[in-house]
């Protein structure tokens, strides 16, 4: 029996503990194996997400929204931890019109980070695709003061303006007036910035700050457009004067503009018809007072019918063809003006009952009226 030695020897040599080492380096080989093969898998599967979300984007960019959509869906499903992947596709679910996937999207990325700027961002874009305008502007306001990733200076001020411009189309008057005053304060002052918030003040009626605006604008860059919203702040003030040189100005640089001319035209004609200067003499007052009132009487008179109450606007009406054929001597009075504005104040105020349109862009009496009402 030759063998009998040799193998005695190696059997004696595979002891418990011996047997125990190569079972661990056998399983050690097969855990770094396996995790290898993970990692490689992974690997892969974020490429591939990351040539997804490279196509979804230049599709996006193209303005194909629906291919777009497919290849940001699979980048997100490969890699649903990427939080960009799923920002990503709820931005171009709203752009496709795809609001129930959007919202899923945004609903569960807010549900592990409420405070994430981002998707409060496009949350509140959500809500103005669904005309939910209220709650657009609460998740503006989480965007503006939540966690953005970098620059986040600049990104807040670009979710204040964009928050501004819903609701210059969508909110009242003060609440634009509010985050617009804000945006001013926070905003560097530079001429793109402005040329964005001059028109926000415009519409948010206030005349004097939009003004203010536009003359930086006008000391920067003296073009028409800067001349022309410098008039309409002026008509909003009702110093028409003004605004007729603003409009002048504008119309230097951009001849024959059927726009400025017009506009042109009725800040001339407000100029002439305005009781309220103070250099105005007794008998002009008067004098312009009367054309206000029959002004009015023109505007309001077509509107009336048989079924028009008699208690209402024809008494008014009446009481304005009394004043407006009332001889009056040499001497006229302050308050004989004043007579004849409170009636058109009065009358105007009338006007909604019977008028059931509204009165021409270019009527200068509602703009009158306005400057009356707030003396």
């Amino acid at each position: 029996m030759p063998d009998s030695a040799p193998a005695a020897a190696v059997q004696s040599n595979l002891t418990i503990p011996g047997l125990l080492l190569i079972l661990c380096a056998i399983m050690l080989f097969l855990f770094l194996g396996d995790r290898f093969l993970a990692q490689l898998e992974q690997s892969e599967l974020r490429q591939a997400a990351r040539r997804e979300f490279e196509a979804g984007v230049a599709l996006r960019q193209q303005g194909n929204f629906a291919g777009a959509v497919a290849r940001l869906r699979q980048a997100h499903t490969l890699v649903r931890a990427d939080k960009d992947y799923a920002l990503a596709l709820a931005d171009v679910q709203i752009a496709a019109h795809q609001p129930d996937g959007a919202r899923r999207v945004l609903d569960d990325v807010l549900a592990s980070e409420p405070n994430d700027a981002r998707a409060n961002l496009l949350m509140a874009r959500w809500m103005v695709s669904e005309a939910q305008f209220s709650s657009a502007n609460s998740y503006y306001h989480r965007a503006i003061y939540g966690i953005w990733p970098s620059n986040s200076a600049q990104s807040r001020l670009d979710a204040r303006l964009e928050l501004a411009q819903m609701l210059a189309d969508h909110g009242t008057q003060q609440e634009l007036l509010s985050e617009t005053l804000s945006l001013e304060e926070s905003a560097p002052e530079s001429l793109a910035l402005m040329k964005q918030i001059a028109p926000l003040l415009l519409r948010a009626g206030s005349g004097n700050r939009a003004a203010a605006a536009y003359r930086f604008l006008i000391q920067q860059d003296r073009g028409a457009d800067s001349y022309l919203g410098l008039g309409q702040a002026e008509l909003e003030i009702g110093d028409y004067r003004a605004a007729q040189s603003a409009f002048s100005a504008a119309l230097e640089r951009r001849p024959n503009d059927p726009l400025l001319e017009g506009l042109l035209s009725r800040a001339g004609r407000l100029a002439d018809f305005d009781p309220t200067p103070r250099y105005l003499s007794s008998r002009e007052k008067f004098a312009r007072s009367s054309q206000v009132l029959e002004l009015v009487k023109q505007d309001i008179a077509p509107c009336l019918d048989e079924s028009t109450p008699a208690n209402t606007v024809r008494l008014r009406l009446a009481e304005a063809d009394r004043l407006l054929s009332e001889h009056v001597g040499n001497v006229v009075t302050n308050e004989q003006a004043e007579e004849r504005l409170d009636a058109a104040e009065s009358l105007w105020a009338a006007r909604p009952s019977v008028c059931h349109t509204p009165p021409l862009e270019s009527d200068p009496v509602p703009l009158i009226i306005g400057k009356l009402s707030a003396k």
